[in-house]
């Protein structure tokens, strides 16, 4: 009877509202105490380490790697894409010379001397001694020897190789020998007359029946005229990058150049009778 009459008078009156206050304010820390078991739960099974979390950390990472690793040769494909896009490029703009892409197996580049490539195309695609070899930038060398299979390209900047060449603005021939050094070939025994300026663009001359006429070779770096000579001599940097090529295109075919040569002896024979 006691406790009715005391939930009565306290839903009817506010006398116990401090007293409740009171109480509630000195519960509060039996109810942190009480509540620190559920923090400790929610805290091993939010921030601490489980291996399931550590799986797929790891499976994150290996997949991340591999991504890296594809798109890196993702990269590598679009730089050969760009090499080959030049090539046809260089291909379509001479589009009366027949051509043969070759690529690079072997490179031998001799500080001393030698500047050779070789290449994966041979006597069975068509390959023949002394075919000129270009790339999208300018000459690169001739063929050397000839397999079945594959084939030598001696560069134009290899010792014993002598390029003719002439002046694209004036058309003074003259002609370019390399040194054995792939970033340099030499205009030796020039008189002191001749009209050659640093900056001057060299391109085939078309002499000796191997080059065709006006491909590009180089530009002048350096004229170097000492009275105490006979002669001066210019350098020239080549347009190729031929320390670091992959591929290469080799002008006509053996059965094109038959083909000229039998041309040139009826023309030959025509002007004789």
């Amino acid at each position: 009877m006691v406790t009715v009459a005391l939930l009565i008078f306290d839903a009817r009156t506010p006398f116990f509202d401090s007293f409740r206050y009171s109480i509630s304010n000195i519960n509060l820390p039996f109810y942190r105490v009480l509540d620190w078991p559920f923090k400790a739960k929610d805290f091993v099974g939010n921030y601490w380490p489980n291996q399931e979390l550590l799986d797929k950390f790891d499976r994150l990472q290996s997949e991340n790697k591999m991504l890296h690793a594809k798109v890196q040769k993702y990269d590598a494909l679009a730089l050969e894409k760009q090499r080959l896009t030049r090539l046809l490029s260089a291909r379509e703009a001479k589009s009366d010379e027949q051509m043969m892409l070759g690529r690079v197996v072997r490179v031998e580049l001799n500080d001393d001397a030698d500047q050779r490539y070789v290449i994966d195309r041979g006597q069975s695609e068509g390959v023949y001694l002394s075919q000129p070899a270009i790339d999208d930038l300018g000459v690169i060398g001739q063929v050397s020897f000839v397999g079945s299979t594959f084939s030598v390209v001696t560069l134009i900047t290899d010792s014993s190789h002598a390029l003719p060449v002439q002046l694209q603005r004036n058309g003074i021939r003259m002609i370019a020998r390399g040194q054995g050094d792939d970033l340099r070939l030499n205009l030796p025994f020039l008189s002191f007359q001749t009209d050659i300026r640093e900056g001057d663009v060299l391109v085939t001359s078309g002499l000796g029946d191997v080059f065709p006429p006006g491909y590009r070779v180089g530009e002048v770096t350096s004229v170097v005229a000492d009275t105490g000579e006979a002669f001066k001599q210019a350098f020239v940097r080549p347009y190729s990058n031929i320390g670091m090529l992959k591929e290469v295109l080799l002008l006509g075919t053996a059965e094109s150049v038959r083909a000229s040569k039998r041309k040139s002896s009826e023309i030959y024979s025509e002007r004789r009778e």
